[in-house]
């Protein structure tokens, strides 16, 4: 007999609404081990927990999981109590980085049961088998749970070395219902027809305010299995640009001018862009060169300071210099290139944040994104906050996101920042030649325009 799992997506008035990757690897695995599966997307609903019902009571499932991110938490914890109302039998199992990092206080709320920590596929098979056969999880490895009052944490799950193992059934959902949504991010997509990519998972580098859910260890699909999984998208679902949203994309700069060249080669008429932001030390010329002839417009560069004790700080390794040299180089070869910078960084003073406002103005970009610093749970920089300001509410967690100045650690008011963060937009942005770029380089010059406008309101008053 099979095990019939709903697996579920909060919903979140901060997050697009783009296709949901994760639930569709849980799904697709499985779905091979003999599970029915059914993918819910609370972000596309009107009512999300009418339809929460509606669809527990058609679907009746055995298990129902819920990805969450941190700032998910109180929409993900309705929802198992939602759950637990329609059906108290029901096991309501939690996944995602916050699971990680606070598995004693998820578990606290008795209507959530398991927790799965870190990558979750060979994991959720594991659990469902247990379920059919054992009813016991003590060999299950990678997860949480509640035996009695104490918090039971199983041994790590080993993180998958063959990506190219891994498939996507696209089947779990309706992929038409993910080319309506504007891009995260607030990036311009020249084409309604977008959908997400990852082809790698892991990062060795450790700045203190990210969370690493795949571990240093960098693991990489092939340029082969890159290009087939583009290739099925462009023909059956008619996709004209992807959004490659990998931690680490370009590290390996062989295999990324080896994935473009193969793109290129294929004949596609297709666009790509990096919405999530790629490092500036492992880009060169011919990498350039290659991502322009494969249809790359647009990359994102997590920037973050521009104050060298702030990117020794954060450990972020970067280098200012070369920031300079190769957003110039990009800029040269007309791709629209944007900065993510971060401000309310932890004793982050006043000079600081003006030496970041000013650096990102100085740079060839063609836009920025100026958000508050997130100190999300189990990042570095969470553990160094909670040691020093015991008045942070650790339950609080709907203000964990980029518009919130409500966990500002800098040395200025919240008041202040919030001013330095509008100056910095005008500054940015308030100038004919930028404004000019940002038209130029767009291919949807409408969209460009529409977003633009709606943005001035914000920068000017």
């Amino acid at each position: 007999m099979s095990n019939r799992i709903l697996l579920i997506r909060p919903p979140s008035k901060n997050i697009s609404s783009v296709l949901p990757l994760g639930l569709m690897y849980l799904g697709s695995a499985l779905k091979k081990k003999d599970n029915k599966v059914k993918i819910l997307d609370l972000r596309l609903k009107k009512n999300p927990y009418a339809r929460l019902n509606e669809t527990i009571e058609k679907f009746k499932p055995d298990v129902v999981g819920i990805g969450l991110l941190t700032i998910e938490s109180k929409s993900a914890h309705q929802i198992a109590k939602d759950v637990k109302s329609v059906d108290p039998n029901l096991t309501v199992i939690f996944g995602g980085p916050h699971c990680e990092a606070e598995p004693e206080l998820i578990l606290k709320d008795n209507n959530v049961d398991i927790l799965v920590i870190g990558e979750g596929e060979n994991t959720v098979c594991e659990l469902m088998d247990a379920f059919k056969y054992s009813g016991s999880f003590d060999k299950v490895n990678g997860i949480a749970y509640r035996d009695k009052s104490k918090t039971i944490k199983n041994r790590p799950r080993e993180p998958i070395e063959d990506l190219n193992s891994l498939k996507l059934d696209y089947g779990l959902v309706t992929v038409e219902d993910y080319f309506h949504f504007s891009s995260s991010h607030d990036y311009l997509p020249s084409s309604k027809r977008f959908l997400p990519i990852f082809t790698s998972r892991g990062c060795p580098f450790e700045c203190v305010y990210c969370h690493n859910i795949f571990g240093k260890k960098i693991r990489y699909m092939s340029a082969e299995r890159v290009l087939r999984e583009i290739e099925f998208l462009y023909k059956e679902y008619n996709v004209e640009e992807f959004h490659f949203l990998d931690d680490s994309f370009n590290i390996d700069i062989q295999r990324a001018k080896r994935i473009f060249d193969l793109i290129y080669d294929s004949g596609m008429n297709i666009r790509i862009a990096f919405p999530n932001g790629i490092r500036t030390d492992f880009i060169d010329e011919e990498l350039i060169h290659k991502m322009k002839k494969a249809g790359v417009y647009r990359i994102a560069l997590g920037i973050e300071s521009g104050s060298e004790r702030i990117i020794k700080m954060i450990n972020k390794k970067s280098d200012i210099n070369e920031i300079k040299v190769v957003t110039k180089k990009l800029s040269s070869s007309k791709i629209s290139t944007g900065g993510f910078f971060m401000l309310g960084f932890p004793t982050e003073t006043r000079e600081e944040i003006s030496d970041t406002i000013n650096f990102a103005c100085s740079l060839d970009l063609t836009t920025a994104i100026f958000s508050f610093v997130i100190p999300n749970p189990g990042t570095d920089l969470w553990k160094c906050i909670k040691s020093y300001d015991r008045n942070l509410d650790p339950d609080d967690f709907e203000n964990f996101n980029a518009e919130s100045v409500n966990l500002n650690q800098s040395c200025v008011s919240s008041k202040e920042l919030l001013k330095l963060q509008r100056m910095a937009y005008r500054k940015f942005y308030l100038t004919p030649w930028r404004i000019w770029k940002i038209y130029v380089l767009s291919p949807d010059k409408i969209m460009v325009m529409r977003k633009f406008l709606s943005k001035l309101k914000f920068i000017l008053f």
